[in-house]
């Protein structure tokens, strides 16, 4: 959600450049299907069977296919973060602003990373 909300902040503020509004819809549509999707694959995958209680179904050989969602989501998430502070980079190099204010303009879009 936290990734939705920024991108709907930079249509806000950078809707008039075309090309940042597409980057953003993009970003927003990607993270929409890819966390829809793999929330719905690890509920199908991890059915409690008779007896199990949700917690040891986690663990149990039918929920080995959410593995790949273990190791898939961080990387995705990784990506998605790096995307989502580069896609307002090229609106402020173009801002008609001295460098030192672009340099700090592009930081605190950066300390999102951290």
């Amino acid at each position: 959600m936290a990734k939705l909300s920024i991108f709907i902040l930079y249509l806000r503020l950078f809707g008039s450049d075309t090309r940042t509004r597409i980057l953003a819809w993009v970003g927003i549509v990607f993270c929409i299907i890819f966390y829809t999707l793999g929330t719905m694959f690890s509920f199908a995958t991890c059915v409690p069977q008779t007896g199990e209680s949700l917690l040891m179904s986690s663990f149990s050989k039918s929920c080995t296919l959410s593995m790949v969602t273990i190791y898939l989501t961080p990387v995705v998430n990784i990506l998605s973060d790096i995307y989502l502070v580069v896609v307002p980079i090229p609106v402020v190099v173009n801002l008609r602003i001295s460098v030192e204010k672009k340099i700090r303009i592009c930081s605190l879009f950066m300390l999102g990373i951290l």
